[in-house]
């Protein structure tokens, strides 16, 4: 699924819900910076949308999660 998903934007760049789901998989996957990436191409084109709202959560969550393993980790 997320091969699909990564292939997407070279067709359709302007397709956010494929930058969406691909940074949801990596963040699920562990890779939070790429899942990062992903999220704020969608964050930054299209803030007002749907898709860009969600991205926006998604992103806080992450920050949030990687700032709390910080600090566990201390």
């Amino acid at each position: 699924a997320l091969e699909s998903l990564e292939k997407a934007p070279e067709v359709a760049p302007d397709y956010m819900v494929a930058h969406l789901r691909a940074g949801s998989i990596l963040a699920s996957l562990g890779e939070f910076d790429k899942a990062l990436k992903k999220l704020e191409v969608v964050a930054k084109a299209d803030p007002e949308s749907t898709a860009g709202k969600e991205a926006q959560e998604k992103i806080r969550g992450l920050n949030i999660n990687r700032l709390s393993a910080k600090r566990t980790s201390r």
